[in-house]
């Protein structure tokens, strides 16, 4: 008889893999499990994927709790570092840049990259610190609304 295919661990880390749209899920699983999973699973092998399924074991999940609508703020309150922080968040920020060939691929990461070197800083919080970062970033902010209006 062989032993079951199930071995019991905590999740522990979700990391985004840039450019290959998937994710790695992180589980840990006790040391004196270590051989029992090898054996069960094998080794990693990238030429031959094993099919694997998750769980969560024991405890159900915590029902949420009915929230209250937050007031949203419009983008035009916001200071010029979160305007860029939330642009860059967005699909639609992340598709005018690439079609506008400031951004070499659609992604936030591209996107945040694009616009420090757009707006002249090395981090996005200096955006608005000086006259020149401003502009470049209102100049930049302009183009995207008038990009998606002519959509």
């Amino acid at each position: 008889m062989s032993a079951p295919a199930v071995i019991q661990g905590s999740y522990a880390d979700l990391r985004f893999v840039k450019g290959r749209k998937v994710c790695q899920v992180v589980v840990e699983i006790p040391i004196e499990a270590g051989d029992q999973f090898v054996s069960i699973f094998g080794a990693p092998n990238p030429a031959a994927e094993v099919p694997v399924a998750l769980a969560r074991m024991g405890v159900q999940p915590v029902a949420q709790q009915p929230q209250e609508p937050q007031e949203r703020r419009r983008m035009s309150d916001l200071g010029s570092p979160q305007q860029a922080a939330l642009c860059c968040q967005s699909q639609a920020f992340q598709r005018f840049l690439y079609e506008s060939a400031i951004a070499p691929e659609m992604s936030e990461g591209a996107a945040a990259d694009a616009v420090r070197k757009h707006c002249d800083v090395s981090s996005r919080a200096e955006i608005g610190k000086s006259a020149s970062s401003f502009n470049a970033w209102r100049r930049l902010y302009d183009r995207f609304v008038a990009w998606k209006e002519a959509a």
